[in-house]
């Protein structure tokens, strides 16, 4: 019995042993074939790394060449395949096959999207059948150093006399010097428009348009019919009221500044010499401010301004709108509500509240500064009009209130997008 046992037991092992032999040579080929396809996988992964690096290069170059120096598409196309070839030298080409470059154009977002097919022959793939690892790469790279129109609305108060005034002018020229450099280096267009504001707003030379030739001292109240917190142009039926319209009429509260608006414009001597001839005095009817700060940027109003400062059309993907609110009070004076002033405060807060929510609805960027301010509703009115707690701004001297509008400068300048 133990001798069958034996002899069992050496035919099972002799057994054994001739299955063992090819079961081995099968997992060593399956263990080689794998490394070597993670071999082969990772060279493949290395020349896409190139390649997406070469063409994020080749997009952003030419997205940027689109926007700042105007090249024709060709051009464009051109100045793509120069930096993908310039990023692709002596990296791939040794063991990577290329297909042509794409290169796509929209000019309407300034985005250049380029793309190519590349094959990596395999060292060990091919073993198994699998000859080169083939894959399409593409980048897109949008640049789009965004146009800017901004209105200001200025507080040119009689409290703003003095030195406020004098701060509040040199903080207007660093806004100007800073969104319209001396020496641009980009196609950005930057176009900057007042609307110094006291108990009215003087409208100068485009009274007659807004009143329907009614105006006699250039400035301008609410409207005379609805749209009061709108931006209808005059020349669609939005008239706007005079003296002696509406409680106007032997009102002591009522003046016409001595500053009057400029349309948007990029020419920096015309905008700083109309934010020195400011001249301070009335009340504050800070409803008005904003909302003819509004119409400088509205493309309702196209045809009311020159066409040099004719504004874009809304939720234009190349421009940026925004609109700047200061004040260092109360807004303390309406023609549309009844005389006196706790009706008159209401009234404004209730119509520059209206203004904001209606220009935000356009895509309207508001930064609001309150200089010096003390009332309680005027910081609660400025703080909501903002398009977020973080573009209002509060400055308790000179230096703060320039630093607001540097800040609201810079962050409009950086408004870009380039991925």
């Amino acid at each position: 019995m133990f001798c069958i046992c034996k002899l069992a037991a050496n035919r099972f092992r002799r057994s054994n042993e001739g299955i063992t032999a090819p079961m081995f040579a099968l997992s060593f080929m399956i263990i080689f074939l794998g490394v070597g396809l993670a071999i082969d996988t990772g060279r493949a992964m290395h020349v896409g790394n190139k390649i997406a690096n070469a063409l994020d290069a080749a997009a952003l170059a030419a997205a940027k060449g689109m926007r700042e120096q105007g090249l024709s598409d060709d051009e464009v196309r051109q100045l793509a395949g120069a930096y993908f070839e310039e990023n692709m030298k002596g990296h791939v080409s040794s063991y990577a096959t290329l297909g042509t470059l794409s290169v796509q154009i929209d000019r309407r977002t300034s985005t250049v999207t380029v793309g190519t097919d590349a094959d990596v022959p395999t060292i060990f793939g091919r073993l198994a059948g699998l000859n080169t690892l083939s894959f399409p790469k593409t980048a897109a790279a949008t640049y789009n150093i965004r146009d800017i129109e901004v209105g200001l609305a200025l507080d040119v108060t009689g409290s703003m006399s003095g030195s406020k005034i004098e701060d509040l002018k040199g903080a207007a020229r660093d806004l100007v010097d800073i969104l319209i450099p001396d020496q641009r280096t980009s196609s950005r267009k930057v176009r900057i428009g007042l609307a110094p504001y006291a108990a009215t707003v003087n409208a100068g030379p485009y009274a007659r348009i807004a009143t329907g030739n009614r105006s006699v001292d250039g400035c301008v109240l609410e409207r005379r019919t609805g749209n009061l917190d709108g931006d209808l142009s005059p020349l669609n039926g939005g008239l706007f009221g005079v003296r002696g319209d509406g409680n106007s009429r032997g009102n002591g509260q009522y003046s016409c500044p001595r500053a009057e608006i400029q349309p948007i414009t990029d020419d920096k001597t015309v905008l700083k010499a109309s934010i020195d001839s400011f001249r301070t005095g009335g009340f504050t009817g800070g409803h008005l401010g904003a909302a003819w700060a509004w119409y400088l940027i509205s493309p309702n109003w196209a045809s009311v301004w020159p066409s040099e400062s004719t504004p874009v059309a809304y939720r234009d993907e190349r421009t940026i709108k925004a609109l700047i609110l200061m004040t260092d009070g109360e807004f303390n004076t309406s023609y549309s509500a009844g005389v006196g002033g706790p009706a008159q405060v209401s009234e404004s807060f209730r119509r520059a509240d209206g203004v904001c929510r209606n220009a935000k609805g356009e895509q309207v960027i508001i930064y609001t500064i309150g200089f010096k301010l003390r009332d309680a509703s005027a910081i609660n009115a400025l703080r909501t009009c903002a398009t977020s707690i973080g573009h209002f701004f509060l400055a308790e001297n000179g230096e703060e209130l320039r630093a607001a509008f540097r800040t609201i400068a810079t962050n409009l300048a950086n408004l870009r997008l380039a991925n």
